[in-house]
């Protein structure tokens, strides 16, 4: 089974808040996922991730990180986003 480049973005994210309880996180993970944890209510992309970081944090999608940036290029686009 091949996993896209982000796929243990949430349970790392969701560590460090648990453990270290950071201000600010700034952090580039797969768009997709940018997209779950800024939706909005109502937005098929809002999900628990999106509850439990948004009760904590200002999440922002600061920029998009096209996949051709890379080599050799992954499967997916990133984001840059601030919580």
């Amino acid at each position: 089974m091949t996993k896209k480049p982000y796929y243990i973005t949430t349970p790392i994210i969701s560590k460090v808040i648990d453990e270290i309880c950071p201000d600010k996180i700034v952090v580039m993970i797969q768009e997709e996922v940018a997209d779950r944890l800024c939706a909005s209510v109502g937005n098929k992309e809002y999900a628990m991730i999106t509850v439990a970081l948004g009760g904590q944090y200002d999440i922002k999608k600061l920029f998009r990180v096209s996949r051709n940036c890379f080599t050799p290029a992954p499967n997916v686009d990133s984001a840059v986003i601030s919580l």
